[in-house]
């Protein structure tokens, strides 16, 4: 059984494509389809082999908003809605861009999104840059985190004031080394 999510994370946390919003998807029940959950577990084992010892723990909610968070204790979440968006490429890059804020200097001390609300430009820059990295060292595409970004920024769900942001750090990838271009 998952656990729920204390009171106050939900007042200080800002979701994927919320930028702020009232729309909290985290409060939502995990998903119960098996397949989704397989899905996004057979999605994050390369991932977390890269992790070491810390634990964590992947769960996904039952949201149609495409979105990702991670807290400072190890959860990460996505949602149906960003596994229904995403090919396995870019829903790696998402839960990478997640572990990222966790392994990447341990600044995360509140919970954080993708789309940066919660983090400043350079914390979600160096997520960013930390899940290419992850990704790179498990054989996927670094690539996929500039499409991920791209991805989201276009579905339907996703606010358009979320959107410049999404677009200027998917930008900055796809202008990055020629590595990113694999």
């Amino acid at each position: 059984m998952q656990s729920a999510f204390p009171f106050f994370l939900l007042m200080c946390a800002s979701i994927l494509t919320g930028c702020g919003s009232v729309e909290t998807p985290w409060t939502r029940a995990p998903v119960t389809d098996p397949a989704l959950v397989a899905r996004a577990s057979r999605v994050a084992a390369p991932l977390l082999v890269h992790c070491g010892d810390r634990p964590l723990q992947l769960n996904v909610l039952d949201s149609d908003v495409p979105a990702g968070y991670s807290w400072p204790d190890g959860r990460i979440c996505v949602t149906r809605g960003l596994l229904d968006t995403l090919g396995d490429a870019e829903l790696a890059a998402a839960i990478a861009h997640e572990l990222g804020h966790l392994l990447n200097g341990g600044h995360l001390h509140g919970v954080a999104a993708l789309n940066g609300a919660a983090a400043s430009n350079d914390q979600e820059e160096a997520a960013d840059d930390a899940g290419v990295r992850l990704l790179i060292e498990c054989g996927l595409p670094p690539s996929a985190m500039a499409r991920m970004l791209q991805r989201v920024k276009d579905s339907a769900l996703t606010p358009a004031h979320c959107a410049p942001d999404l677009e200027r750090r998917a930008d900055r990838l796809f202008h990055a080394r020629d590595g990113l271009r694999r």
